[in-house]
């Protein structure tokens, strides 16, 4: 699948692949349904008061480079489980912790593992720059009460500087309970914000690339207050059932 980008284009397929389209002070990603299909009104990326979106890929030589001075901070080291069944958070906020207090740390999230989180922020400021790579998969929440204190958001980084977001892995926001529960879905219920799955709030130069984000509970990805934040690779995706009616 190409790079996400201002010119990208995508095939008509039954799931929702999207693209950027930028303007001055937002960006939304809809999503590209078939022909006979309406675009939803529900948006999937948010760029909010950026100062600055680019696009570009980064080769290998740059993360030797950065890997040869590192510290590398795997989260199975703090007392994960990776099943996709047991709250891994504390694990997370402790290897955050961890690396944000060390010099060009490398956050690895393990492959083919499946760690299931809360509502967590990765707060700054950090130490120096930092790199998270994720390999496996991170799967929200599905028990709408864990986002009761940090309702607009499911992961957030906020105020982290000289960050790189990467790696092929999952940010699965598991939105299937939020959908159930959308006005847009069932006109009798009220409408409510849900969370956006991944949040960038003011931080400056920053890499997001090669990420695959799917089933968000609302918007997949924001950035609000960001400033120099280049952006690649990026696969959105959710089913036509998350923002409306199953015939």
């Amino acid at each position: 699948m190409p790079a996400l980008s201002r010119t990208s284009s995508f095939p008509h397929v039954d799931f929702m692949h999207a693209f950027i389209d930028a303007h001055i002070h937002f960006c939304y990603l809809y999503a590209t349904l078939s022909k006979s299909q309406k675009p939803p009104k529900r948006s999937f990326v948010k760029f909010e008061n950026s100062a600055k979106l680019q696009t570009r890929i980064y080769g290998l030589k740059t993360f030797q480079r950065l890997a040869a001075s590192a510290t590398t901070i795997n989260v199975d080291d703090f007392g994960t489980k990776g099943d996709g069944t047991h709250d891994d958070t504390q694990a997370y906020q402790k290897a955050w912790q961890k690396a944000c207090s060390s010099t060009r740390a490398i956050f690895v999230v393990s492959q083919k593992k499946n760690y299931l989180l809360k509502p967590i922020r990765f707060s700054g400021p950090c130490k120096s720059k930092l790199t998270m790579q994720i390999y496996g998969t991170i799967t929200a929440s599905s028990d709408r009460s864990d986002y009761n204190t940090q309702g607009n958001h499911w992961l957030i980084f906020d105020s982290v500087q000289n960050l790189i977001v990467e790696g092929g892995g999952i940010i699965n926001g598991n939105g299937k309970i939020w959908w159930q529960n959308s006005c847009k879905i069932n006109k009798a219920l009220p409408c409510k914000d849900a969370p956006t799955a991944l949040t960038f709030y003011n931080g400056n130069n920053l890499i997001v690339k090669n990420l695959n984000i799917q089933d968000a509970q609302q918007i997949h990805v924001s950035f609000k207050k960001c400033v120099n934040a280049q952006v690649s690779n990026l696969k959105v995706t959710a089913p036509e059932t998350s923002h409306k009616p199953q015939q």
